[in-house]
């Protein structure tokens, strides 16, 4: 469902979810591409290698509140499954976690190396 979305809703939206809670970090990487929910929980725990493991009740109620304030879509429903994928404003929003992430562990005196287990990248801060 697509919805019409002003500056001012995507402001308190982004104000909302930063700081993002881990739950919802994982579930906004993974979708990415369209995945139902057992395919997001697994998804998040293979490229967290395990550390993670979103439980069926929080991943719903997060899906749902995703869904609610525009950051994922609905892409279709079969057999009692909806196939999430982040919307335009999900995209902005993941990118604008992600880099402030970057930016406080670039910024850190103590960081040598983080590795965003997503991507396998290492960022060397300067």
């Amino acid at each position: 469902m697509k919805l019409d979305i002003s500056h001012l809703d995507i402001m308190n939206i982004f104000t909302k979810y930063i700081p993002m809670t881990e739950t919802a970090y994982y579930i906004l990487m993974v979708i990415n591409e369209p995945l139902h929910g057992y395919g997001i929980i697994q998804k998040g725990e293979q490229i967290t290698e395990g550390r993670i493991r979103i439980g069926a009740g929080t991943i719903y109620e997060t899906l749902s509140k995703l869904e609610k304030d525009g950051v994922i879509d609905i892409v279709s429903v079969t057999e009692r499954r909806k196939i999430y994928v982040q919307s335009d404003l999900g995209k902005q929003l993941i990118k604008t976690v992600m880099m402030r992430s970057y930016t406080f562990h670039r910024c850190s005196p103590d960081a040598t190396i983080w590795l965003i287990s997503c991507n396998k990248m290492r960022i060397i801060p300067t």
